[in-house]
């Protein structure tokens, strides 16, 4: 029932500024379409981004498998670059 006083609300906006009765509850309708894209897109990049960082979360024990570099020999000097 909400959504069908939001809907007539915006109707009667679109009404108010000139519009027949048709085109007006099409433009409604649109409005309400674009609405309801926005939200679904926002909810979904933050699913997203949930899962992104959980799957950072659980790789981040990862780090503690790593082997910590070799320390460079006593005499060796600079390694050689070519």
């Amino acid at each position: 029932r909400a959504w069908e006083d939001r809907l007539l609300g915006i109707q009667h906006n679109f009404m108010a500024q000139g519009f027949g009765l048709e085109r007006a509850k099409a433009s409604a309708y649109s409005v309400i379409e674009r609405q309801i894209q926005v939200q679904s897109l926002t909810l979904a990049y933050n699913s997203s981004f949930l899962v992104v960082g959980a799957a950072a979360l659980a790789a981040s024990p990862l780090i503690l498998l790593l082997r910590k570099p070799k320390a460079p020999s006593a005499g060796g000097g600079p390694a050689e670059a070519h």
